[in-house]
């Protein structure tokens, strides 16, 4: 075989295009190098920001310095939890008269109704308050910092989050009382602040911020099971018959999840922030957050999905929200009363 010899012309064609691949290939590497530089940036950024997000609204001090009201309704009375000076008072229908029914160590963090009792977190403890007036008594102490608390009147569920922080982080446990008494029994330890428990009977439901999981256990006891991964920042946890919905605070959203398992749905996404969330029968209602044109108004979606609608009327402030499964309630300056509701 005789090997043709190349023209200068030639030559120089088949070097440009060398040249033009070897240079294709340099911007194809660095295109991708510069991508994948980006992608760790961005996951590196999301981890900060969300740590940047948990130091900042999970600051303990924060919250000692600022309690919040609470508001439960029983059957035939509303309770509300003066939370700065630790008092309780019983607020039967229009027209009775309000009394107190007792007084817990203050500040108080938060209150549950479960049995004939409600019990209240505060002061390194959980007091149990008799609905039928009988003297108060101390049935958990020796905790950092209980805060949010939930009972179905066989249990008591509490958040207790360390009061000294290692890092930017405050570690917290899930501990369980029984209402007859005994020791708290821990059902879940973690890294970052858990802010929310609720029953349903069955299974006690919060969600691991740090993680980004919901996690369920049986109330009797048993090993945490993630129901979803992968949450923004979840706080708020609320439960109905068949679901669980968590607010995450990261994208500012309401998220609804089986209980059997399965991907979770938005609900609904409100950049203003959701406060006092409830379950109301069909729907899920919360107050705006932060502020919107000066004034806070309560909203609510169906648990089947559908447009966010406006409840109230708009007013200066809202402590907290409860329901009945038919009517809504809310606190406004110490006082009980039916939402108002939004002109037509």
């Amino acid at each position: 075989m005789v090997r043709r010899p190349v023209s200068n012309p030639e030559r120089n064609r088949q070097a440009l295009l060398g040249l033009a691949a070897l240079f294709a290939i340099g911007i194809a590497s660095w295109l991708l190098f510069s991508r994948a530089k980006e992608a760790r940036e961005a996951q590196s950024r999301a981890v900060e920001d969300d740590l940047e997000m948990l130091a900042r609204i999970v600051d303990g001090s924060a919250i000692a310095a600022m309690p919040r009201d609470r508001l439960v309704l029983g059957a035939s009375s509303a309770y509300v939890l003066l939370a700065a000076p630790g008092v309780i008072e019983s607020v039967p229908p229009a027209g009775a008269e309000i009394g107190v029914l007792g007084r817990v160590p203050a500040p108080a963090s938060d209150m549950a109704l479960g049995g004939d009792s409600l019990w209240v977190t505060g002061g390194g403890g959980v007091t149990r308050v008799p609905l039928a007036g009988a003297p108060t008594s101390l049935v958990a102490a020796g905790l950092s910092r209980p805060h949010a608390i939930a009972s179905d009147g066989r249990w008591v569920f509490v958040v207790d989050v360390d009061t000294a922080p290692t890092g930017m982080l405050r570690a917290s446990r899930v501990v369980r009382i029984a209402t007859s008494g005994g020791a708290p029994t821990v059902m879940g330890s973690y890294q970052g602040e858990v802010t929310d428990v609720a029953l349903d009977g069955a299974n006690a439901y919060w969600g691991d911020r740090l993680e980004g999981t919901i996690l369920a256990v049986p109330e009797s006891g048993g090993e945490p099971q993630p129901l979803a991964h992968d949450r923004g920042l979840p706080e708020q946890v609320l439960v109905d018959a068949k679901s669980v919905y968590c607010v995450e605070k990261r994208s500012e959203s309401l998220w609804k999840m089986s209980k059997a398992g399965g991907a979770p749905v938005q609900l609904a996404q409100d950049f203003a922030g959701f406060a006092h969330a409830v379950v109301h029968g069909e729907s899920i209602a919360w107050v705006n957050e932060a502020a919107v044109d000066g004034g806070f108004r309560v909203l609510s979606v169906p648990v089947a999905g559908g447009e966010v609608r406006t409840v109230s009327d708009t007013v200066d402030a809202i402590d907290a929200l409860a329901s009945d499964g038919a009517h809504l309630y809310w606190l406004r300056g110490g006082a009980v009363s039916e939402v108002a509701q939004e002109p037509k």
